[in-house]
């Protein structure tokens, strides 16, 4: 077997050393065409993909080599199969071996000079160049081929008589090989087309996409068709294509024809007789230009509004989203709807007294939807709920009381960050913090876009499981909801020049580092994720960690990425974690996306550390809503007088009493609000209390101390 693959590696290329380096041109772009054969960029000369390619089931060599385009030129103009006949390698062989595999070879200065569809040989170097010709004049040749220069697949060398002139110095050209029964005819034209009837407007079309299709000619290797507009008599459509169907996206409204003709290098059939259709009128966009009033009190009596813009229509109908991503049709509750006219719309709303950003949208029909508009209920910015989220290590005691939340970052990838997430998510809650995880995630790691440069291969469910792992305790009722952060990934850790970190984005494939003055330097793209792709990848990490937690996380990425993705995750009910500093605090660009935290502010240098500045869309009892705590983090009060150690603890705590001599009662509630512990106790000050807490379930805790002279709550966790 390593026999069969080293003689396989040998023969199927032109230059065949390993390894990628810069690509002239991505692999695999388009560069050119001839008789309907399509030639591709091999990255640079050095490549070898180790790609094998097929034509209808015969193989033509490795992607995308010299000797693959001629193979594949043979196959598909001629029917031939050169490398069955086992007679050729490497691009130098096609010469010498051309009359054992029934070619005939014609000598560069001999007396038969080259023509169209002839395969021209050079022996240079190791391995050799061949290239189709396609196109002979009195003084050049203009020939066709595949990684040569790999920016462009085109090539005109000098000719003298019977003499042509070498790719270059290194390549001179040997002779030409072909095809002694290198007639062709011209093709039958197509038959069987769709859509369309020979008569005026023929049938309607709902859509604006629109499939043309018909049956394959014998011997064509392309075709030509074209598509005009009869109301102003416009070709709007002239293309070729190798596929029996092509796609045109047209306008609704109006009446086409179209015609197609088959071709090959032996010239074009007659055009079919042209068919007509037509595409039926489409529901006009409707669009929201503003809202009157732009903020409403919060009430849970209707108020009414008055949305402006343009193309409503007497049916339309309006879809409220709130806060939390709860979304209400108008079309429920018609006695509050009235349409004025196509550029107002007035509606009672009934906000249930749910403070923070609403959305609304206008439906016409069809699936036509409005821009998202938003409006607010309550108050201004000073109802919100203000947190942080942060990578690094804080100073828990250094937290201003204003702060009611902070997400953590436990995980990236299947790394964890044990000693810093830990150490500072538990000095958070010691300070009656609400506090969440979140997870930096990887999918460019997946075994469908890893690439041999990156760091590592693992899958979304390694994922997964490696952030519940460090993160599951911290999930569930009192806690936020957990975040998965998508943004631009790290793909190699500290590998240009030892200390930078590759990035790439997702979705773009751009990739770069940040120099020491944080300035991306640009470095060669890499694959990038289908959008659809990276959806499925967020909905499946989503959906494990409810399935093991009952919480849907959030989803926290920056407005280009939820542009993208929004479509895709429209009904998954995954809620909107959005980064977006241009922005101020609690109004940010979402593209209609409903909001959750928004974070408004990064990389602040305060006090308790380096962290990014995050609002809550909604008033302390709609945060209190969404911890799931009956009691809310206002009852949650610390005045200095109770010391809890350790924390978290695992079999017993220590309370030390600040104040003066005092009876007190203390009592530890669960977070179903289960006294699980209540005693009286007569202390001195500074007297230190133990409670054994061994038989207690691992989870949050509230310790609440009642006295004359010392009282207040604080979190306590058991693990």
């Amino acid at each position: 077997m390593k026999k069969l693959y080293l003689f396989l590696f040998i023969i199927l290329s032109c230059f065949i050393i390993r390894g990628q380096t810069n690509c002239v041109t991505p692999f695999g772009t388009l560069l050119g065409s001839f008789n309907g054969v399509d030639a591709y960029s091999n990255c640079n000369t050095n490549y070898y993909s180790e790609i094998h390619n097929y034509w209808g089931g015969t193989y033509t060599g490795i992607k995308w080599q010299c000797v693959e385009y001629v193979n594949r030129y043979y196959k598909i103009v001629y029917g031939l199969d050169l490398f069955g006949t086992k007679c050729f390698g490497n691009a130098n062989s096609y010469y010498s071996n051309a009359k054992n595999a029934g070619l005939l070879a014609y000598p560069n200065g001999g007396s038969i000079a080259p023509q169209v569809g002839d395969i021209l040989c050079s022996n240079g170097m190791t391995y050799g160049h061949v290239a189709i010709v396609m196109e002979v004049g009195t003084n050049f040749v203009k020939v066709i081929h595949q990684n040569f220069s790999n920016s462009n697949c085109f090539m005109t060398l000098n000719r003298s008589g019977n003499t042509v002139s070498g790719f270059n110095g290194n390549y001179p050209i040997e002779g030409w090989v072909r095809y002694q029964n290198q007639t062709i005819s011209i093709p039958a034209t197509p038959t069987n087309l769709s859509p369309g009837s020979i008569n005026s407007p023929g049938p309607t079309l709902t859509s604006t996409n629109v499939t043309l299709s018909w049956s394959a000619s014998a011997g064509a290797t392309y075709y030509d068709l074209g598509v005009r507009d009869m109301s102003t008599n416009t070709l709007v459509v002239d293309a070729t294509t190798n596929s029996t169907t092509y796609t045109v996206t047209l306008q609704a409204g109006k009446t086409y024809r179209w015609n197609v003709a088959a071709a090959n290098s032996a010239g074009k059939s007659k055009f079919t007789d042209p068919l007509y259709f037509t595409i039926a009128a489409s529901t006009p966009t409707p669009t929201i230009t503003s809202i009157y009033p732009s903020s409403i009190a919060g009430s849970n009596s209707l108020q009414p509004i008055t949305i402006y813009g343009t193309n409503f229509q007497p049916t339309s109908y309006l879809i409220f989203t709130d806060p939390h991503g709860n979304t209400y049709n108008s079309s429920n509750y018609p006695e509050r709807f009235t349409y004025v006219n196509s550029g107002q719309i007035n509606y009672n709303i009934n906000n249930m007294n749910d403070c923070g950003t609403w959305y609304v949208r206008v439906y016409n029909s069809s699936s036509v939807y409005s821009n998202s508009y938003n409006f607010n209920v309550c108050s201004t910015n000073n109802s919100f709920v203000y947190g942080f989220d942060t990578t690094n290590p804080i100073i828990a005691s250094a937290i201003p009381d204003s702060i009611k939340f902070a997400f953590f970052k436990a995980t990236e990838s299947i790394y964890k960050e044990d000693n810093e997430f830990k150490g500072s998510i538990n000095g958070a809650l010691n300070k009656n913090i609400v506090v969440g995880a979140y997870h930096f995630a990887t999918p460019l790691f997946s075994p469908d876009y890893y690439q041999v440069s990156y760091d590592h291969k693992n899958t979304v469910s390694d994922e997964v499981n490696n952030f519940l792992n460090s993160a599951k305790n911290y999930i569930g009722k009192g806690f936020l909801p957990p975040a998965l952060d998508i943004e631009d990934q790290i793909v190699s850790f500290k590998s240009v020049n030892g200390k930078y970190d590759i990035f790439v984005n997702l979705l773009s494939g751009n990739s770069y580092y940040l120099d020491a003055n944080s300035n991306a330097v640009s470095l060669p793209s890499q694959k990038p994720m289908n959008v659809q792709d990276l959806a499925n990848w967020i909905y499946e990490f989503c959906t494990g960690v409810k399935s093991q937690t009952s919480v849907m996380p959030l989803l926290y990425t920056t407005f280009s990425y939820a542009q993208s993705l929004y479509p895709y995750l429209l009904n998954d009910n995954i809620k909107l974690f959005i980064a977006d500093t241009s922005s101020s605090p609690g109004s940010p660009k979402t593209n209609g996306w409903p909001w959750l935290f928004h974070q408004y502010s990064h990389n602040n240098y305060l006090d308790y550390g380096l962290v990014d500045k995050v609002v809550f869309n909604g008033d302390i009892n709609a945060f209190n809503a969404l911890i799931n705590l009956s009691s809310g983090i206002n009852d949650l009060t610390f005045q200095n007088q109770l010391n809890i150690y350790p924390n978290p603890a695992s079999t017993s705590i220590n309370i030390k009493v600040k104040n003066a001599d005092d009876n007190l009662t203390i009592e530890i509630i669960d977070l179903q609000g289960i006294v699980v512990f209540s005693n009286n106790y007569r202390v001195m000050q500074n007297e230190v209390i133990t409670i054994n807490i061994s038989s207690f379930a691992n989870g949050i805790y509230i310790v609440k101390l009642n006295g004359e002279n010392n009282f207040g709550t604080v979190k306590m966790i058991k693990e």
